[in-house]
């Protein structure tokens, strides 16, 4: 913590709950993947993945201030028995814009 504000370091799903209303500049965050490997963290798979993301999101929704940002890793998934990548980035996105108001301001290559 300083004087220009906080950052808490923990779960989301609980972390969200410690935050007031408005209170929120930035979100930014590196969920795990939907891979087609599991970890030991306990990855999902595509389809719970997006669910399980947009119901944490709209968690989000009522603590970020008006000028806020969203900025969030999502690395490549694979397509099992395929040499291609899966849409789960596109389709949470347009899930995201759809389902919440979140607008894509733009991508970074990490």
């Amino acid at each position: 913590m300083t004087d220009k504000g906080a950052a808490l370091w923990g779960h989301c799903e609980d972390a969200v709950g410690l935050l007031d209303d408005k209170s929120i500049s930035l979100i930014f965050s590196s969920p795990p993947y939907p891979l087609l490997r599991k970890k030991e963290y306990g990855n999902l798979d595509e389809r719970e993945y997006l669910d399980w993301m947009v119901r944490l999101a709209e968690t989000w929704m009522p603590k970020l201030a008006s000028d806020s940002s969203v900025v969030l890793n999502l690395g490549d998934a694979w397509r099992r028995g395929e040499p291609t990548l899966s849409l789960y980035q596109e389709r949470l996105l347009i899930r995201f814009e759809d389902e919440l108001g979140l607008k894509l301001c733009q991508r970074f290559a990490w």
